[in-house]
């Protein structure tokens, strides 16, 4: 049993998203990094949401999530919904004056 719990919690994956900020990603890991197509989005706008399918989210599980931006603006990203087998994760610019001009990496944990 301890060694399945040490694989779960360091298994790690990654996708990256094809078309647009809308379309939703597979990857069936407990952890990874998924990485957006190129965002070019307004000072103090929403980027969109998309939903991530993975079979290691249970509708009880906490998502966690971090952003790493290379370009301008000022990215964030939140869980809006975790269900059995997905979560949602929205993205906004809250830059005030600058726009998002960037392609981000998203890590995320499931916990």
């Amino acid at each position: 049993k301890v060694a399945e719990m040490i694989t779960a919690l360091t298994e790690k994956s990654t996708v990256t998203q094809a078309t647009s900020i809308s379309t939703g990603v597979t990857i069936n890991a407990q952890s990874g990094v998924i990485t957006t197509v190129a965002l070019s989005t307004a000072a103090d706008t929403d980027c969109g949401s998309f939903t991530v399918t993975n079979n290691k989210c249970y509708s009880n599980s906490v998502v966690l999530l971090t952003v790493v931006n290379s370009g301008t603006g000022a990215p964030i990203a939140t869980v809006t919904s975790v269900s059995n087998g997905s979560f949602i994760v929205k993205l906004r610019n809250v830059h005030s004056a600058t726009a998002l001009n960037s392609v981000l990496k998203l890590n995320y944990q499931i916990i």
